[in-house]
């Protein structure tokens, strides 16, 4: 996208951390290099708002296609909703291109640029693409993979393929050159626990009843710091609590490098 400076670019992406970390580090670099920068998201996107400064965020209307036809009709309208705001946005903003992240709240903006014949590009994260990206894929300019041989897409696609990786944010690469602090044989073991939406909720069901199960003297010395879902606080609480385990939950932490860097071991869905 050289020669751009000074045009926007909207980032269109899910609303959980996995689509919205990767915006955000492209949303920066784009800020860095005198692009403009604007977000579509739902509702749950917009908790990560902080996180996106100088980015001018917009909520758009988006559901899942649940269970049952109810659910998949209720998804469907919800979308269509978002598709008529998306479309107004767009005519307004003329961007020079809408990049989609993935997870179904970024099928409005980036479908609704494509019946406008804009320009659009699309990112997986997975190696396996989801199903808003796929829906996506066929009328994108370009398509980024985080890595090569991604399954799912059309061989009419791969052509449009590029390897770029997965966007990462300076703070977390820089990570990289720090040494590792290691644990003191009696001092505290410092785990940190994020799961993206689904992985959250599994680790939120086994890992505190496995912690549980180590000795009294192991337990003393944990300290835990654990993303949740929202639903899923309270009996994560109640069970490092009946277990004595010192436990920090939240459902976003906002300085994931720090904790990153603090940490003996981390535990991440991949």
């Amino acid at each position: 996208m050289s020669g751009n400076t000074g045009k926007l670019v909207i980032l269109s992406a899910g609303g959980t951390g996995g689509h919205m970390t990767p915006a955000q580090a492209l949303g920066r670099d784009l800020l860095s290099r005198g692009y403009r920068v604007e977000v579509f998201t739902d509702r749950r996107g917009m908790a990560y708002q902080s996180m996106f400064e100088g980015m001018v965020m917009h909520e758009i209307k988006a559901g899942t296609l649940g269970a049952g036809l109810w659910g998949k009709l209720k998804g469907l309208a919800s979308l269509g909703v978002g598709a008529l705001q998306a479309r107004t946005l767009l005519k307004t903003l003329r961007p020079a291109v809408v990049v989609g992240f993935g997870g179904y709240p970024s099928v409005p903006g980036v479908y609704m640029a494509q019946k406008l014949k804009m320009p659009t590009i699309i990112h997986e994260q997975n190696a396996i693409i989801g199903r808003a990206n796929a829906l996506l894929a066929r009328k994108a300019k370009r398509i980024a993979l985080s890595l090569p041989d991604v399954r799912g897409l059309e061989e009419t696609d791969q052509i449009r393929c590029i390897v770029t990786g997965n966007p990462v944010r300076p703070e977390i690469a820089a990570l990289y050159l720090q040494p590792y602090p290691a644990p003191q044989q009696d001092g505290p073991l410092r785990i940190f626990i994020m799961g993206g939406s689904l992985g959250a909720q599994v680790f939120s069901r086994i890992l505190p009843e496995a912690f549980g199960k180590l000795s009294a003297d192991h337990r003393a010395r944990l300290e835990i710091v654990q993303q949740c879902r929202e639903e899923d606080l309270p009996a994560v609480r109640e069970a490092y609590g009946r277990n004595g385990i010192k436990a920090e939950l939240a459902v976003f932490f906002n300085d994931v490098p720090a904790m990153l860097a603090a940490s003996h071991l981390v535990i991440a869905r991949s």
